[in-house]
């Protein structure tokens, strides 16, 4: 609000002091006007010329506020090029802006008031009912852990990369998967369990009798 107030007061002093564009097109034009100490013209007609810099050459024609540079056409400020042919045709750079740069259309922008407002009283009596959220209703079926995605998002890898082995250090697998882990590992030995008596004693009847009928 202030600063919309702030803004139309620049635009008004500006407007009573006799500028016709904003200080940003002036910049942009006192830099033209030093570029265009570097450009060599060939008139054509009064409202024709040829702009000539490093080599290049430019068309430039003020009838149709055109310059073959295109900066004239693209940003609505006159470029180097059209700068330097203005003494020739004895006009002001001012009227060769777009009229979005002139100050008119600065004070039009913030003419518009914002009004200011009363602190609002929470304690006030109100008629009006007070709004209450809509009554939660649980569907049928499980709830969803996952949200749905679009179908312009990518669909999340489920193993995580920074999975590291303990073994070599990479990434992407670990120590079981390892190409490196050595092969007499401890962690992958089985240890035998000692054979109850019972088993022992029924390994050896079964010899015996094996023994006994190779020899029949």
């Amino acid at each position: 609000m202030t600063r919309i107030e702030k803004r139309y007061c620049e635009g008004c002093s500006w407007e009573r002091k006799g500028i016709k564009v904003t200080p940003y097109a002036q910049k942009r034009l006192s830099k033209a006007v030093k570029d265009a100490r570097y450009c060599l013209l060939a008139p054509a007609s009064s409202e024709e010329f040829q702009v000539m810099e490093n080599g290049k050459q430019y068309a430039v024609n003020f009838r149709d506020k055109y310059c073959s540079y295109q900066e004239w056409s693209i940003s609505g400020l006159p470029c180097r090029h059209v700068v330097a042919c203005v003494p020739r045709t004895r006009g002001k750079l001012e009227d060769l802006c777009d009229e979005y740069f002139s100050v008119k259309s600065y004070l039009k922008t913030y003419e518009i008031v914002i009004h200011p407002l009363p602190e609002a009283d929470p304690d006030a009596h109100n008629d009006i009912e007070k709004l209450q959220p809509p009554p939660f209703k649980r569907l049928a079926g499980r709830p969803r852990s996952i949200r749905r995605r679009t179908s312009c998002e990518p669909t999340p890898n489920r193993r995580s990369s920074t999975v590291r082995c303990s073994i070599c250090k990479h990434f992407l697998h670990n120590k079981k998967g390892c190409q490196r882990a050595p092969i007499n590992d401890r962690s992958s030995q089985k240890v035998l369990q000692p054979i109850n008596i019972y088993t022992y004693i029924f390994i050896t009847c079964i010899l015996s009798n094996a023994i006994k009928m190779m020899l029949l």
